[in-house]
């Protein structure tokens, strides 16, 4: 039989152990991760790494900041919400971009407008009075018109 001092003991480790599971602080434990834990005292799976491009690690929170995941940094991205960027390098974000006539000597033209469309209208890039073919032949007014 168990004598009083090996009944003392076992019921002494039951207890502890008891009282080490229900009042055990799991966390990430690895100090490398986001949301490293110094008080967890066993690693329950949830440590969070940074991707090493452009996300960062803030309290224990992993910030994204490539807002569009062009895998372009926001900081280093001209158009950080547009995964296109500025595809024709006119300066202007691809979702920005209106499209219209860029042509001022246009007509049609628009200042607002960044993308040239196609859509000017013609117009007088000189007019001649006259204009002499032949000593018979004489024509007035010949408006040349070019297109853009």
């Amino acid at each position: 039989m168990f004598s009083f001092y090996k009944k003392k003991s076992l019921l002494s480790i039951i207890f502890f152990s008891l009282f080490s599971f229900i009042y055990a602080d799991p966390g990430c434990m690895d100090v490398n991760a986001c949301n490293y834990d110094a008080q967890a005292d066993s690693d329950d799976g949830s440590c969070l790494y940074t991707d090493g491009v452009c996300e960062t690690c803030e309290n224990g929170i992993i910030v994204d900041n490539d807002s569009d995941n062009d895998n372009l940094c926001d900081n280093l991205d001209i158009c950080p919400f547009d995964v296109e960027n500025d595809a024709d390098g006119d300066g202007v974000c691809e979702s920005d971009e209106i499209f219209g006539c860029t042509n001022n000597q246009s007509s049609s033209f628009n200042p607002i407008y960044t993308e040239d469309d196609g859509s000017c209208a013609p117009y007088i890039i000189d007019t001649i009075n006259s204009l002499t073919f032949s000593e018979d032949d004489l024509i007035e007014g010949i408006n040349l018109l070019e297109y853009f």
